[in-house]
């Protein structure tokens, strides 16, 4: 692995040739052959990032349903999941991410874009974000 790519690309990993094969539909019953297909074109590229409200948008379905996408992937194993953080400071920018068995920030936590401490999660925001870490098929 290059020096310095941790550091900047936590998600980074080799490539790979091989694709993963999961039943998805009969674990996600709102996946019709439709979706698994446009599903399955996102899920060719590995270390792809995924978010809820991304996949909502490219497939047409709910934020909650892309969240059991996401979820249904990290059971498998097949994705790292994190919580991406954002701040009141610059709502629209995530100012950092973590790992999502880590839980929350505990506060105060400092924002590194302000450098200001935050005292209540009320000035904080969350979203989830998933990397692949190999090509995945639904069948």
């Amino acid at each position: 692995m290059p020096a310095g790519v941790l550091e900047r690309w936590p998600f980074y990993c080799q490539p790979c040739e091989r694709m993963m094969r999961l039943d998805g539909t009969s674990r996600l019953t709102f996946l019709d052959h439709n979706l698994v297909e446009r599903l399955n074109h996102i899920l060719t590229s590995p270390n792809a990032s995924l978010m809820p409200h991304v996949l909502a948008v490219q497939l047409g379905i709910d934020y909650s349903s892309g969240l059991a996408i996401i979820a249904l992937l990290a059971s498998e194993g097949l994705c790292k999941p994190r919580i991406v953080i954002y701040h009141i400071c610059e709502p629209d920018l995530p100012m950092s991410a973590r790992d999502l068995t880590l839980g929350l920030p505990i506060l105060p936590w400092r924002c590194p874009n302000c450098e200001n401490w935050v005292e209540s999660y009320d000035d904080l925001s969350f979203d989830i974000e998933a990397r692949l870490l190999d090509s995945v098929e639904l069948a």
